[in-house]
């Protein structure tokens, strides 16, 4: 078997809130390590976009063409 993922973490929880029996300890204590996951993913990308965003600012400097980066 495969370590679980984010999405199948959420799909436990998901599953958990359509039952009739109502979410399980099991439901929510995926749910919890899925939104820490979440959480992590989220600050990684926002250290890479950063990154990205002062790398495409010392561009210009080198020659390099104008990036654009949609702000």
């Amino acid at each position: 078997r495969t370590a679980p993922s984010m999405r199948s973490r959420m799909f436990v929880g998901y599953r958990g809130l359509i039952s009739q029996y109502g979410p399980t300890p099991l439901h929510l204590e995926s749910t919890e390590i899925a939104e820490r996951e979440l959480q992590e993913a989220s600050t990684q990308l926002d250290a890479i976009t950063a990154e990205i965003t002062q790398i495409a600012g010392q561009l210009p400097a080198t020659g390099a063409p104008v990036v654009d980066m949609g702000d």
